[in-house]
């Protein structure tokens, strides 16, 4: 029995030092970013111009930091203008977070759940031809957003099924205005098992965040499968009581195909609203080449097709959006472009 009570005193004196030490470790820091920087032709169809593009460049500090049994996290990420050489201070998903066997927990400006699905399928991600010219720049009220004030769950993974919970009180103004409408709410629930990935989403604002509309709201469901060398994406969405395009159905399909360091890809987006001519569609086409783990160089040409009180481009994504559209004119892209990671 003595001996018993010796060797439980002696690992609960040595338990506490150990705790202690995991409450007191220094933070991880880890320097991270991403130049993504294209040379382009873009035509509006009334007028064109060349143009050096940095497209969603970027430069983040995140890390964790051990509590025992919770562990604290945060990520401060800026964009870079690669083309003009500037830089925007936590712009992009910055925020403070614990997480533990319950999931994570957030707080601060981070990509909406709804957002997270067509970044998980997007065969162009922030480049000429991403999904995002159609299925967030037709609408009035951005669903694809990076939203202010905002407070996130992201559970555990139980077999492959995630679900995503995001409440921003206000997303245009730092401070809460009890007088205003100005919320969002975000979910989604999501399936990553092997080659095939799954998720629905559903997101709604206040009616003063959908400019003095009823609340505009969107469900989304999107995927992936690969098939060894081949992916395929789609999605899906209809949204409700938009300003722009009041209930709209906005779809789309592509396919990656990869041989060694080659990959071809193709992508089609269109949007189809009740509001008289305001439908709008995307065809992308496109090769890269990794010529290093981290190193991507890349063509893609891509086009726009307005109806007559639609002005959608195929770069509005890009930091050459201010290139504006032509209502019911075709738009036309190409470019070149590198990726490096860091």
């Amino acid at each position: 029995m003595d001996r018993t009570l010796s060797v439980l005193s002696l690992a609960a004196a040595l338990a506490v030092p150990a705790a202690a030490s995991a409450a007191d470790a220094a933070p991880s820091v880890q320097v991270y970013g991403r130049l993504h920087v294209s040379v382009g032709q873009y035509d509006n169809g009334d007028d064109s111009q060349t143009n050096v593009t940095s497209n969603a460049s970027r430069l983040g500090v995140k890390g964790e930091q051990n509590l025992g049994a919770l562990t604290a996290l945060y990520q401060i990420e800026s964009d870079i203008n690669a083309d003009r050489g500037n830089t925007e201070l936590a712009t992009r998903n910055t925020f403070v977070g614990l997480k533990g066997g319950f999931g994570t927990v957030r707080l601060g400006r981070f990509d909406s759940p709804v957002k997270e699905i067509n970044s998980a399928i997007d065969l162009f991600a922030d480049a000429l031809g991403d999904l995002d010219n159609i299925s967030r720049r037709a609408y009035a009220r951005d669903f694809d957003n990076r939203d202010n004030n905002a407070i996130g769950y992201t559970s555990p993974s139980f077999s492959g099924v995630t679900l995503n919970l995001q409440y921003a009180t206000n997303i245009d103004t730092a401070a809460n205005d009890p007088d205003t409408d100005n919320d969002a709410i975000s979910a989604a629930l999501a399936y990553k098992q092997g080659p095939l990935f799954l998720a629905l989403g559903y997101q709604r604002f206040g009616k003063d965040a959908g400019n003095g509309s009823d609340a505009p709201s969107l469900v989304r469901l999107g995927g992936s499968y690969d098939l060894g060398a081949l992916r395929l994406i789609g999605f899906v969405q209809r949204g409700w009581d938009d300003p722009n395009l009041d209930d709209s159905l906005a779809y789309g399909l592509g396919a990656r195909y990869s041989f060694g360091d080659f990959a071809l890809k193709a992508q089609y987006v269109a949007v189809d609203p009740d509001a008289d001519e305001r439908g709008a569609q995307q065809l992308a086409l496109g090769g890269e080449y990794k010529l290093a783990k981290n190193l991507t160089t890349y063509v893609v040409a891509a086009y726009v097709d307005n109806d007559d009180n639609a002005r959608l481009t195929p770069w509005r994504e890009t930091s050459d959006g201010d290139f504006a559209g032509v209502a019911g004119e075709k738009a036309f892209g190409a470019a070149l472009g590198v990726i490096y990671n860091f």
